[in-house]
């Protein structure tokens, strides 16, 4: 990659004149820079330009922030280069003024086609903004709906930075949806304009729809801050639920009871938004490991399904947990015909003639009873009671003796 950090095509401090022409205009008086443009001559760097010179606070504190890559690990040293537009460079005018900085310029990685209003599709930078839509929103955009695996990759990737500045006592402010790119390829995040860095605490940065309830507009705000933003950041990126925070925290309690890694993402989330102290919203490390192991579990063989054409991203599957057995769904046996169930008969006893034959009922107590949970019954008539043919015979038997005797004696 050489629009990065340690790949500088220059010192850390160099002329505006040295730079050659700017070339093309990415922003202009936005409050914190009077413009952003490209460097054709450095064609992977851009050149930002502040409103006046810093003052020598503002230099000594721009010129540690450019310095502090080169005391990291080889690890925060390659997050720097590959997913930060890290200030590499001091720019001077004519009197050796600081009057601007060059970073480097997003690579082409988070950047995808995206269609225009006009129905024209043109290559776009791939801000944060759409991943935190819903499927549907993005569909809608002309861009593959994400599912919540490569959402938990995505995040993973912003908590990482968020670390690595709270590591560094850094205290970032400016989590938004414009200041954060994603890839499609790899689904990572890229982090930007992270020239205005703080080490320590400063006056807090206010923004519509990103203000902290526990630190207002006036107060100082330290990596608390960063913790909350972050947070809600994250979480809207997560659920794709971010009309109002009620609906973020709703959609993050269902992600709680997903249980498991992503069941602490959760937890960890509503924690840092429902707080009512800074020192109780957990940190941005706690908040990056759980996505590690997220998108670890998310990732493990047999817990997860392939998701075509997203470049190898698993999408979630509930199973069982271990150790807990599977319940098979009940047997489920035909129902039979409406009609008298059958009978399986005693075996057959020797027939006794009488005048008026009628065959006895089975007993009650030969009829298998019947399994209500796992057969559907019939609508069927109720049984009859049984025959009372038995008494029957014996008064018609006893009446013909009776007649006989009679005869005889009479």
């Amino acid at each position: 990659m050489t629009g990065a950090w340690s790949h500088c095509p220059v010192g850390r401090s160099v002329r505006l004149a040295d730079l050659g022409t700017l070339g093309q205009k990415l922003g202009d008086h936005n409050g914190e820079s009077r413009l952003v443009c490209r460097l054709p001559k450095y064609s992977d760097w851009v050149y930002k330009e502040y409103p006046k010179p810093l003052s020598l606070a503002h230099v000594k504190r721009l010129t540690q922030l450019i310095q502090l890559p080169e005391q990291m690990t080889a690890a925060y040293k390659e997050l720097v280069n590959e997913h930060t537009s890290w200030p590499a460079t001091r720019v001077l005018n004519a009197q050796r003024q600081t009057i601007g900085v060059m970073m480097p310029l997003a690579p082409a990685a988070f950047s995808a086609p995206r269609q225009m209003p006009s129905g024209r599709t043109e290559v776009k930078i791939l801000e944060v903004d759409v991943l935190a839509l819903t499927e549907d929103r993005q569909t809608h955009l002309k861009l593959p709906p994400q599912p919540l695996a490569s959402r938990i990759s995505v995040c993973a990737s912003i908590a990482a930075v968020g670390a690595l500045f709270e590591s560094a006592g850094l205290v970032y402010l400016d989590w938004s949806y414009s200041n954060v790119f994603w890839s499609l390829s790899d689904y990572s995040a890229y982090v930007i304009d992270m020239d205005g860095c703080s080490f320590g605490p400063r006056l807090q940065v206010q923004q519509p729809n990103w203000d902290d309830p526990l630190v207002p507009r006036g107060g100082n705000a330290g990596n608390e801050s960063d913790r909350y933003r972050a947070a809600l950041l994250i979480a809207r990126c997560l659920t794709g639920k971010r009309a109002s925070l009620d609906e973020t925290r709703t959609a993050l309690i269902d992600l709680r009871r997903r249980g498991g890694a992503i069941g602490d993402v959760g937890q960890l989330l509503i924690q840092a938004l429902n707080a009512r102290s800074t020192t109780d919203r957990p940190s941005i490390a706690r908040l990056s490991a759980a996505l590690d192991a997220a998108k670890k579990q998310g990732a493990r063989p047999g817990a997860t399904i392939s998701l075509p054409g997203t470049g190898g991203v698993k999408e979630w599957k509930q199973l069982p947990a271990r150790g807990t057995a599977a319940q098979k769904p009940p047997r489920t046996v035909p129902s039979r015909p409406a009609s008298r169930p059958v009978v399986k008969s005693p075996a057959p006893r020797p027939v006794v003639k009488s005048p008026a034959p009628t065959r006895p009922p089975s007993s009650p107590s030969r009829v298998p009873a019947p399994n209500f949970q796992t057969v559907r019954r019939p609508n069927t008539p109720p049984p009859s009671r049984p025959s009372s043919g038995g008494g029957m015979v014996g008064l018609v038997f006893l009446a013909i003796l009776v007649i006989v005797l009679l005869i005889i004696f009479l």
